[in-house]
C-alpha cells in the first residue's frame, strides 16, 4: 500500500522515469508497477488517455537503451549473453527472422524477461525500423493490458489490499492474465498477412 501511496504522488514526469527504471531498479516485476499504475487512474489520480502513453514512452526508452548496447556489442551484453544464452539455449544461435520476431514480441510478457526485447533485436542486428515496429505492437498491448486490469479491477484490488477475498479475487487476476494473453495471440495471428512476419504489415 505504501507503494501505491508513493506512485500517487508522482508527476507524469515521474511516471515517465518509474517506467524507464522500473525492470533495473524496483525489486519486483514491472507488471506489479503498471497494474498499480492503473489502479491509481481509476481512482482519479492520474488520467487514463494521458497516463498510458507516458508509460509507453518510458518502457521505449528502456528498451531502446538495451537495443542500443546490443547492437554495438557493447562487453557487457557481450558477455551477459555468451554467459546467459550461448551454451544454455543454443537455438538462439539459428533463427529464422519470424521466429526471431515472435520471441522478441513475447519475450515483452515473460516475467524478468522483458529486457530480452530490446536485447535481442540489438544482438541480432535488427534495423531501427524494425526494432520500433516490433516495441509498437508489444508496448501497445503489454501496458494497455497491465495498466487496464488495475483500472478496471480497482475494486478488487482495494479489497486484496485490505486482506479480503485475497484468494477469490487473486484467482480472477490469474484467469484475466490468461484471457489478455489468449487475446494478444489472436491480435498477432491477425496481423501475419499470409505467414508474413509483423513488420511486414506494418510497413504497408
Amino acid at each position: 500500500m505504501d507503494f501505491i501511496h508513493q506512485l500517487g504522488g508522482l508527476s507524469y514526469l515521474g511516471v515517465f522515469g518509474i517506467s524507464i527504471l522500473a525492470m533495473i531498479v524496483l525489486p519486483f516485476p514491472e507488471e506489479i508497477t503498471l497494474i498499480s499504475l492503473g489502479y491509481l487512474a481509476g481512482i482519479g489520480v492520474f488520467h487514463l488517455p494521458i497516463l498510458i502513453p507516458v508509460i509507453m514512452a518510458g518502457l521505449f526508452v528502456s528498451d531502446f537503451f538495451i537495443y542500443q548496447l546490443a547492437y554495438h556489442g557493447s562487453k557487457i551484453t557481450t558477455k551477459f549473453y555468451t554467459k546467459m544464452f550461448a551454451e544454455k539455449f543454443d537455438f538462439l544461435q539459428e533463427m529464422t527472422d519470424e521466429k526471431l520476431e515472435r520471441l522478441i514480441i513475447f519475450s515483452r510478457f515473460l516475467i524478468y524477461f522483458r529486457f530480452l526485447a530490446g536485447f535481442l533485436a540489438g544482438y541480432y542486428k535488427i534495423s531501427f525500423k524494425r526494432f520500433v515496429g516490433y516495441e509498437l505492437v508489444s508496448l501497445s498491448v503489454y501496458t494497455v493490458l497491465f495498466v487496464s486490469l488495475g483500472y478496471f479491477l480497482r475494486n478488487q484490488l482495494e479489497r486484496v489490499i485490505a486482506g479480503v477475498g485475497v484468494v477469490q479475487n487473486t484467482i480472477l487476476v490469474l484467469v484475466l492474465l490468461f484471457v489478455g494473453t489468449m487475446v494478444f495471440r489472436s491480435i498477432k495471428k491477425y496481423l501475419i498477412q499470409n505467414g508474413k512476419p509483423i513488420i511486414e504489415a506494418i510497413e504497408k
